[in-house]
């Protein structure tokens, strides 16, 4: 919840923060390591500066403030001991003071007079004999010192300066090659997408192509029976009127309609309407039988049953 969060957020800062500072102090080395000279120049004159900085302050403390305080000591030991007696007697006096005050307004309190007490300050009366402490003259630094001073000043300085500036050229430099690494994985990224390409048409398979010449040689077998069909379908009405036509031109009369139709003629045209029956059930057979044919096969080349088209 929240408070995972929170500690995650707060591990991820001070993982952050220390980053940083570890970062910034790897910079101070390096630089301090690439400007050895600089670096080594100022740490040798701070360290002249600390020595004589030193030892004047040694010659100033046993010249001037111990002698001054020692001086002072020997003028006034007397009126120290006074003034320390005064100063016991006066606070063991107050203290007696404010204890029985304290109990006598206990007492007039018990009695339905009211609690009377007054505090009375612990160095109250004190008064102090002591003369004051000798003024001891600042110490005045010497031509050395503050020409070292100078010196260091100037160093410390310079090298601040030239600090500053590696450290912003290296965190610009950071912030460049995060830039470029972020750009970088966008650039993998996008490369990495899936390209688009157009659909591939698949290739006619050999038992489609395979279907489709037999669906074509069955579409011819239907045509050529259609057309066998319409070729002997009018035959009986052709011998019919072939043999009208021979009649009447025999007998050259015009009412040849009324005359009887010769046995032979009569006979040569049953025959003909048998055979135009025979033909149109013969084609009739080859159409169906040719259909039913080409359906199998069709349907067992589909299927996967190649037997079928070989039994046939």
């Amino acid at each position: 919840g929240d408070g995972v969060t929170g500690t995650f957020q707060t591990i991820f800062d001070w993982t952050q923060w220390l980053s940083a500072k570890v970062t910034w102090a790897f910079n101070v080395i390096a630089y301090a390591i690439t400007n050895w000279r600089d670096t080594l120049e100022l740490a040798a004159v701070n360290a002249a500066l600390g020595i004589v900085r030193f030892a004047n302050q040694t010659i100033y403390f046993f010249t001037q403030v111990i002698p001054g305080y020692l001086s002072w000591f020997l003028d006034n030991w007397k009126d120290i001991f006074t003034t320390i007696g005064n100063f016991t007697a006066t606070l063991f006096t107050n203290m007696y003071k404010n204890v029985t005050g304290f109990f006598k307004g206990v007492w007039s309190w018990l009695k339905g007079d009211g609690f009377d007490f007054k505090w009375t300050s612990l160095t109250e009366g004190f008064e102090s004999t002591l003369e004051e402490l000798p003024r001891i003259a600042e110490r005045k630094i010497g031509p050395l010192e503050a020409s070292l001073a100078a010196q260091a000043d100037t160093l410390g300085k310079r090298f601040s300066q030239g600090l500053g500036e590696y450290l912003a050229e290296q965190e610009t430099a950071a912030e460049s090659a995060t830039e470029g690494i972020a750009n970088a994985v966008a650039n993998i990224g996008s490369q990495l997408q899936t390209p688009k390409m157009d659909a591939i048409a698949a290739p006619d398979s050999p038992i489609q192509t395979m279907t489709d010449q037999i669906e074509g040689i069955g579409a011819a077998a239907k045509a050529t029976s259609d057309q066998l069909q319409a070729l002997f379908s009018g035959s009986a009405e052709s011998q019919r009127a072939r043999f009208a036509a021979r009649f009447n031109a025999g007998q050259g009369s015009t009412a040849a309609s009324a005359a009887p139709v010769p046995a032979s003629a009569t006979r040569a045209m049953r025959e003909n309407a048998g055979n135009d029956n025979l033909m149109k059930q013969l084609i009739e057979l080859i159409r169906t039988g040719t259909n039913r044919t080409l359906e199998d096969i069709r349907d067992g080349i589909r299927d996967g049953g190649l037997a079928i088209a070989g039994d046939i």
